[in-house]
């Protein structure tokens, strides 16, 4: 990783082997694992963790299974102190597709979400956007909302995961754009001592039928997009994935780098 890099990695938790994963899972995730209720939370959390691990093993060579983390008072994961290790990272995941945000330059957060229907985000509106972002979501035409709600979303779910507040930060203290398409920005936050020109937000590229976001409270970044096949971490791929799936979206481990105005450098 070179510096003031943030890496960003996209994957499908249905492509790993997930007997291969629990194996360099500690025990309290393991456990952790078997009190979900649902087969399928219990898969992606699964493959996320395990994931993780092994990314981590690369970058900041650990064996995978001897990787130890500690957490802060509002639960986000970090690598325990005694490894010494600058590396920051951020773990996201929605029904079918997951994402790891990792960087060496400040905390980092990550959101990745499915886009669902209009009907269903309308009432969300009020209660997860500031009054701003509001007026900006109701001025969009209406077949562009949905999208628009999704892309704010996932812009502020990536700014209070990489901040550590999570939920616990009002939603209304803090606007960033809305329109899909618009600039990604932080417009304002209260009680933060970064400014809000000292973030950068940047949105990922992904599938179709979801939204992603990333954020650094850092200026001058390279945020570099890559998908995540197993073998690129030397795991088997699980049987019957339609590889021609991946192979429709280019090549097997894509690499692009996405820039958010003048603020994010290559």
């Amino acid at each position: 990783m070179r510096p003031r890099e943030v890496h960003c990695w996209k994957f499908r938790p249905s492509e790993f082997v997930i007997d291969e994963l629990v194996a360099v899972l500690s025990a309290e995730e393991r456990a952790r694992a078997n009190r979900f209720v649902f087969q399928r939370d219990r898969t992606e959390y699964i493959a996320c963790r395990g994931v993780l691990r092994h990314l981590l093993s690369r970058y900041a060579g650990i064996a995978a299974p001897d990787i130890q983390f500690e957490y802060s008072a509002r639960d986000k994961p970090m690598l325990a102190q005694r490894f010494r290790s600058r590396i920051q990272f951020n773990v996201a995941h929605s029904r079918g597709a997951a994402l790891i945000g990792i960087t060496c330059v400040a905390p980092v957060g990550v959101d990745i979400e499915r886009i669902g229907p209009l009907a269903r985000v309308s009432a969300l509106v009020p209660s997860c956007f500031a009054p701003e972002e509001q007026a900006e979501f109701a001025r969009l035409p209406e077949r562009i909302q949905p999208r628009a709600f999704y892309a704010g979303w996932t812009r502020k779910e990536a700014f209070i995961k990489a901040t550590g507040e999570g939920l616990s930060r009002p939603l209304h203290s803090f606007a960033v754009t809305i329109a899909p398409d618009a600039s990604p920005k932080l417009l304002r936050c209260h009680h933060y001592p970064a400014s809000a020109a000292a973030w950068t937000i940047v949105d990922l590229a992904t599938d179709d039928g979801f939204a992603a976001a990333v954020a650094v409270p850092a200026s001058d970044i390279s945020v570099v997009s890559r998908d995540l096949p197993p073998q690129a971490l030397g795991l088997k791929q699980a049987r019957g994935y339609d590889r021609h799936e991946r192979q429709r979206d280019g090549v097997e481990i894509g690499f692009r780098e996405e820039q958010a105005d003048a603020t994010v450098v290559s």
